[in-house]
């Protein structure tokens, strides 16, 4: 553990926003000097509460990169703000990761498994494909049958539809959107659609590590109900 620990800079225009004993995330990388500390909720550069130096705190670095999970937690008294950490090792972090993601895997199981009754039947989404993998206007597209261990094993509700082409798309829409269509498949709909533009250019994927060229398209997507 931390018995002491420096702040380098406090940005007090954000911290007038916060109540006392909120908590704040702490973020950084290798190649920076400092450590970050923001609103839970926020992001791209802002919520910016403190930053704290990497050379003058070098136990905490050493925690961060060895797994604790850490926040620092406001406590604002008549002298001013003061800050708490409260860190939790690796072993606790990964004990309750587990009971959440347990949880969560329930939760997601009776959604998916409950009766269900879309309302709407018809959606127009975007949908996603590798680069020179476009789908053609008016291509038909279905979505295989997989089975619900597929989606309760990392929770991304993956939707994807397979053209007559044999080029697979993904569907960009939010998570209430894709769970929707997932939900009417496990019930017995059957999902088709049909594409009904292409965009002209490829446009850009990626994540924290890189980026990259991915095709896009609209369709609108049909949940037939199932034969009686």
């Amino acid at each position: 553990m931390i018995n002491h620990f420096t702040i380098f800079e406090v940005f007090h225009d954000q911290l007038r926003e916060c109540e006392d004993g909120e908590l704040f995330a702490l973020w950084t990388k290798l190649e920076v000097e400092f450590i970050y500390v923001y609103r839970k909720g926020t992001g791209g550069g802002q919520g910016k509460i403190a930053t704290i130096s990497k050379l003058e705190n070098p136990r905490l670095v050493e925690m961060l990169d060895t797994g604790w999970s850490i926040e620092l937690s406001l406590m604002k008294t008549a002298g001013g703000p003061k800050f708490q950490l409260i860190a939790d090792s690796p072993e606790v972090v990964a004990e309750q990761d587990a009971v959440d993601m347990k949880v969560r895997r329930e939760q997601a199981y009776k959604l998916l498994t409950s009766a269900y009754r879309p309302v709407k039947r018809e959606l127009n989404v975007q949908l996603r494909s590798r680069e020179r993998r476009q789908f053609q206007v008016g291509e038909n597209l279905s979505m295989p049958l997989k089975s619900i261990e597929k989606y309760l094993d990392e929770l991304i509700y993956d939707v994807r539809l397979v053209g007559e082409s044999g080029t697979v798309g993904w569907v960009c829409a939010p998570t209430e959107i894709r769970q929707r269509i997932l939900r009417a498949q496990f019930s017995g709909y059957q999902i088709r659609g049909v594409v009904i533009a292409v965009a002209p250019q490829p446009v850009y994927g990626g994540n924290q590590e890189k980026i990259w060229k991915e095709e896009e398209c609209t369709a609108n997507i049909f949940l037939a109900a199932p034969s009686l």
